[in-house]
Formats: structure tokens, sequence, C-alpha cells
């Protein structure tokens, strides 16, 4: 970790004054408080984080670690130091405790003044006596029996702290300068986007009112948005990328070309905003505050705050690095400057528009729509985690995009709402169809598995049966999710006609008017998850122009709890989940052919999905047999596979893995 947190021990423990200014400073972080308690704060730091992130603000006289976690706070989490503790001194008559009070009180609202927490700056009065509760508390499940009795003797002593606290921040409030007459400062907004059909016109609606204009610039989309965009009077500005199956994006050069665009229209002050966020009602009065402190205190630059709304439309998620998200996305173009070229996750402002190392924070509110339905974060994951595989560009990586522990939502208060209201496309998108297709012969051992497995996963199973003699058909024909079962005759001895068995499926998938498809024989089985983690795959594979793709075969071995993954085992993919096209090329080869369409691949190759599929006629040794000498008759020249057949009975080297247990098949 690059940064550790410690616990507080109170070093003037015989008073009772100095007892009361630790239950209400340090609640917690005494000892023995519980993680989902616990606060980051007497922190130990790595250098690398103020090389990256620049120093202490040092015009802060308070909260200048606050400020300074919520510049790193989206890339490195902070360790809890079990056993570093820190002494600390406390007032130690009643006189010295409540002045020191009075002043941590004045000097909490100054230090969120100075970071444009103004919200947070206006609570401060009341919450100093409402959280009295809360940490009598965290501070009482945390101590031992002795330090509860004597926190209980502390207690009307803490409550005359308390109200001397939220004095002084009110001391505070009222000796501030005035806010000085809102400025009329005209803001343009900046948008790049690719296929964002699903929001746009919700963005451009939200928009209409807040923004003189938007300066837009279409990345090669084929949905429609460019049409849209050429349109519509509130787009001032709008550049176009070249459509490509092949796209790559590329984010430096699009924030250049919006900025330069920007500049030609004549635009001044800019926000980059996607199409996929929303501003809230009370936008104007909090860009008017903030052009206002911008002319008069010089800045050009600010950092916007970030609110990722979660499970429902009116609610954003606090917990963690979720209440500490802020992006740099507010600038004066005048003031030029050198642009961010990260390739992921850059500022959008100027990096030497900083301020000791870091953009001055606003108290204006971006709401993020995409993370609001399970299904687009774990698009979202998916999506940096092919551009980002090595966490080049966010150390933390991205599961934490789709983890829900300890999550903690708060309701979005009345003026931070904002119109129009999240449609239901844009906050729980209709999933693609998705077709199974199955070509079994002989399969009565499996199917029952396959159909429990595959069924509840798939809007329909299109079967062909091809001459089974026992009864793989009847098995099929009487399963409700079966939409149709196509059959061959029975042939002695039985061919196996791969390429005849494709065409025939794929036509009868025409018929049905099929979306999506998805090829699972009978003795494989799909993960626990697997529709969610396909639509997922399917939306981010459509936003990138892919038609087809290919999954993760887990090739089980010695048992269902154990999966073979040395050597070529732990690499084999199988090309299982395409959009139907009417004009599918299909692989000639009689033997290991592609069910995908040769005319979907992407620079030769079919692109990965994180799918995962695991194979059962592997697992016992003798059907290991059976399977290499099928294998060494069908193809005895080795015509179709080079490599020949012996790997399938070769152990040396074996190494097994286990499947993660939210991702083996039920």
């Amino acid at each position: 970790r690059a940064a550790v947190s410690s616990a507080v021990y109170n070093a003037t423990h015989g008073s009772l004054p100095a007892l009361a200014s630790d239950l209400l400073l340090f609640p917690r972080r005494v000892p023995n408080t519980r993680d989902r308690d616990w606060l980051h704060y007497g922190v130990s730091y790595s250098r690398e984080l103020f090389e990256r992130y620049g120093a202490f603000r040092e015009d802060l006289r308070g909260g200048e670690d606050s400020e300074f976690h919520q510049r790193f706070g989206g890339e490195t989490l902070i360790a809890r130091g079990r056993g570093i503790h820190t002494l600390h001194r406390h007032p130690e008559t009643t006189r010295a405790f409540l002045d020191d009070m009075f002043r941590r009180g004045h000097r909490a609202c100054r230090a969120f003044e100075a970071i444009g927490r103004h919200e947070l700056a206006e609570r401060l009065p009341r919450q100093s006596i409402s959280r009295m509760p809360i940490s009598f508390s965290l501070f009482w499940h945390a101590s031992r029996t002795a330090d509860r009795l004597r926190a209980l003797v502390s207690l009307p002593l803490a409550v005359a702290g308390a109200v001397a606290y939220g004095m002084g921040a009110r001391r505070m409030q009222r000796t501030a300068q005035p806010p000085s007459t809102p400025a009329s400062e005209p803001l343009h907004a900046l948008l790049q986007v690719r296929d964002g059909m699903r929001f746009l016109p919700g963005y451009l609606d939200n928009l209409r009112d807040k923004v003189a204009g938007v300066i837009a610039l279409d990345d090669g989309s084929t949905d429609g948005s460019r049409e849209i965009l050429e349109q519509d009077p509130l787009v001032c500005s709008l550049s176009c990328n070249p459509a490509r199956s092949d796209h790559v994006w590329d984010e430096p050069a699009n924030r250049a070309t919006l900025i330069n665009a920007a500049a030609r229209a004549g635009a001044r002050w800019v926000l980059a905003i996607d199409v996929d966020e929303r501003l809230p009602n009370d936008f104007g009065e909090r860009w008017a505050a903030t052009a206002n402190r911008a002319n008069t205190e010089g800045i050009g630059a600010f950092a916007v705050w970030l609110r990722e709304l979660w499970g429902k439309p009116d609610r954003y998620r606090v917990d963690g690095i979720w209440g500490r998200k802020y992006v740099a996305r507010l600038f004066d173009l005048n003031r030029g400057g050198r642009i961010d070229e990260s390739r992921l996750h850059g500022h959008w402002a100027p990096i030497d528009a900083m301020r000791n190392g870091a953009f001055v924070q606003s108290d204006i509110e971006i709401l993020h729509l995409a993370m609001i339905s399970r299904e687009d974060r774990l698009a979202r994951r998916l999506k940096y985690e092919r551009l980002d595989p090595e966490n080049r560009w966010q150390s933390i990586g991205y599961a934490y995009l789709t983890n829900e522990d300890g999550c903690l939502c708060r309701r979005l208060p009345a003026a931070s709402m904002y119109y129009p209201r999240a449609r239901r496309a844009e906050t729980d998108p209709t999933p693609p169809g998705l077709i199974a297709l199955l070509a079994c012969h002989n399969e009565s051992r499996f199917l029952p598995g396959y159909l429990d497995n595959v069924a509840p996963h798939v809007d329909g199973i299109i079967a062909l049966d091809d001459g089974s003699t026992d009864d793989s058909a009847e098995t099929l024909r009487r399963h409700p999710k079966v939409i149709e079962l196509l059959s061959n005759p029975v042939t002695s001895p039985h061919v196996w006609h791969e390429t005849r068995n494709q065409r025939r499926l794929l036509e009868a998938a025409g018929r049905h008017g099929a979306d999506w498809l998805v090829v699972v024989d009978a003795d494989e089985r799909v993960e626990k998850h697997f529709r969610t983690r396909a639509n997922a795959a399917i939306r981010e594979a459509q936003s990138q122009g892919f038609l087809a793709l290919s999954v993760k075969i887990r090739e089980l071995w010695d048992g269902t709890n154990s999966y073979r993954c040395d050597g070529l085992w732990g690499h084999k993919r199988k090309a299982s989940l395409f959009r139907f096209r009417p004009d599918h090329e299909f692989d000639p080869r009689p033997m290991h052919n592609y069910w995908a369409p040769l005319n979907s691949r992407v620079n030769g190759q079919f692109p990965h999905a994180d799918l995962e599929f695991y194979h059962l006629r592997m697992v016992e040794p003798e059907d290991r047999r059976r399977r290499h000498e099928r294998y060494r008759q069908l193809d005895p020249q080795l015509r179709w596979q080079p490599q020949g057949y012996d790997y399938l009975l070769d152990e040396e080297g074996i190494e097994l893995a286990q499947p993660v247990a939210d991702r083996h098949f039920a």
C-alpha cells in the first residue's frame, strides 16, 4: 500500500477534559474500532504519492490531509495499519478544552470553504451536536469497560465541547466575506461520444437551460448519434471521426480536437460532461458562484464532484472512494496550458492549472447514470479491463466497479435532482436477445444437466439431433426452452457433418429473428452469472463494432472442481458468441472449425470476452481416452490439427486450478 493510517491513544489518560476531547475527535480511530467504522487519518504516505499528486496545500490551516486524500482517492486505497498507534496530547483543563473545540470548529469551517465544500461548512454547526450520539456509540463499542465508565462521566463535558465546536463554526460563517453578485459567465459543454443514442436525447434536454452550447465530437458512431447532433440547435460545433470496425479510443487526441474546436467557436469557460452524465437542477447557481470565485481569486480550472448514481436514479454511492470522486473538467480556455497526454483517466483541465499540486475544488456536481444498473457496472469494468489490462492508468484496477461490499448510498437532495429524470432505457437497458445453438448425437448422458444449466441464461434453444439412437431427441422435445428441434436421419455408421449442421441451425436462427447466438455443446456448462456477464460483454462489443467474441474453455479434470491450466490448457478459447448475420461466412473445415462467421473477425482474430465455459468430457480418464481415440480415427493424418491428439492423454507437468466460486457453473 502507498499509505497507512494509524489508531489514536489518549496521551493524557487521567484527565476528564482530555477524555471528552478524545471522544469528540477520534471516535472512529480508537484501536478496537470496527473496520466498517474506521476513518483513515494519522496517515503515513509513500513518497511516490507526493511526487505524483503534489504536496499538502500550504494555504490550509486544517483539513489538508482530507484534501490530499481526495486527490488520490480514486486510485489508491489507504490500508489500516493494525498495531500502528499515534499518541495525541489533549487539553487537560476544562477551559483549555472548550477553547480548543471553539478553534477547531472555526478552523474546520474555514477549511471546508477553502476546498469548495460549502455545503459541509454550512452543516457543520448543526452536525457538531447531532453527531454526538453516533460518536458516543462508536467510542463505547470500541472501548474497554473501565474507559466506558469514564466516558459516561465525561459526557456532560463532551456535550459542552460539541456546543463550543459549533459556535466556532458559526463564528466563521458570520465573519466570512459575503458572496459577490453572481457572474453570468457563459459556459460551453465539451462532449465526445460514440454510439450514445441510449443517453443522447436526455443529455441534450438536460443541458438546454444550463449551457450556452455544446462543442461535440462524434467518434465514429453508427447508431444515429451523429445525425442527432447535426440537427440539434444546442450543438454549436461538431467534429467527426470516421466510423471504423477496428475502433480505437484515442482520449488525448479527442481532448485536443474538442479544445481547439471550442477555441475556434469563441468559447471561454468549458465543462467536459459525458453523454451518460447529467447536471443537477441547481447547477446554474453553483456555476454563478464558481465563476465569481474564479474572477475574484484568479482561478483558471476547477475539479467538480462526480456523483455515481447507484441502484436507483435518485441515489448515489458515498462509501470509501465513491464519496471522494472528483474530476478536473471545468476550465478557462483563455488561460491555455499543457494538455494531459494520459491515454486513460486523464485530466481535461490543463495540468499546469493546478495549485499546490491539485486542482481547486468547486461544489459543482456531475451525476453519472451509467452506474445505476449492475449490468452497466459490469460492462464498464470489462471495458476498462480490456483497455488497461495491466492497470497502468489506474493502479487499483477496476474490480471495485462491481464490488458492493459495504455499499452505502444517499438520496439526492431536492436541489440536486436533475431533469429529465433518467429514462428506463438509461437505467435498465433492454438486454440483447440471446439464443443457444446445439448440435448433438447420443448425448442423453449430458443433456439433462445441459438444459438445467443453459436454459435460464438464454431466450430460447435451437437444437439439431444428428441421428441419435438414444432418447436425446425426446429429452430436447419436452423442454419448454427448445423453440425448434431439427433432426437428421439415423445412419450406420454415423458420420458427423459439422458445416452442414451449422448451416441448418443458422437458417433456423434466421427464421426466429435471432440477434446474438451462443454455441454451447451438450458436454459444456456456462458459468453461474453467464447472462449478466454476456449482456455486458455484448454491449461492450457493440460499442467497439465487434460482432463475434471468443470465450474461455475450462477443461475440468479429475473432478468438477478443478480444471487444467498448464501449457495450452490454460489458453483454450472458442468463438462461441456472435451476432447473427445473413451473410455468415462459414468455415469450410470438417473438424475443429469456427461457429462464428469468418467475416466477423477483427484483424484475423475473434476478440476475447471474459466469459467461461466448463467442459465435462475431460473429467474422467476413460472419457479422455475415448476422445483421443475418436479424433485419431476421424483425423488419422492430422490434417485438421497438426499438433495431433496425444496431448489429450499427456499428464506430464500437469497443473490444476480451482474455479472461482462466483464463476463456477450451477
